[in-house]
């Protein structure tokens, strides 16, 4: 895929090339599910005693990555997480760095046992 193609891009073509290529034939349907919803616990936005913004620009490193560049230099994150994603083992999960859509996407499916979604 050329560098700047965008997620929705991505997903597209991936859908056209398993149609094409593999005959692929699928069905969508509306069905009600149980969710849960990640959202702000404070009207105001500030995040609580325990949360930090990430001093380091995931979003520049994961740019220069997909452009085939060298990364720029990254802080450690304070918890022994990845700079700039997430690693569980054993029951715990650690994250440094990531969005709510990140956060959201890990924790659904068997972690919780239902679907999880981020307002974006």
């Amino acid at each position: 895929m050329p560098p700047g193609t965008s997620s929705e891009q991505r997903a597209d073509m991936l859908r056209n090339l398993l149609v094409e290529r593999a005959r692929l034939v699928a069905h969508y349907e509306d069905r009600d599910d149980d969710v849960y919803f990640l959202v702000l616990a404070r009207k105001d936005g500030r995040l609580g005693p325990s949360m930090r913004l990430a001093p380091r620009d995931c979003a520049a490193n994961a740019a220069a990555a997909q452009a085939g560049k060298p990364a720029p230099p990254l802080a450690p994150a304070g918890n022994s997480a990845p700079p700039c994603g997430i690693r569980s083992q054993g029951g715990e999960f650690l994250a440094g760095g990531i969005t709510m859509d990140s956060l959201a996407r890990n924790l659904g499916g068997n972690r919780s046992g239902r679907i999880v979604v981020s307002p974006s």
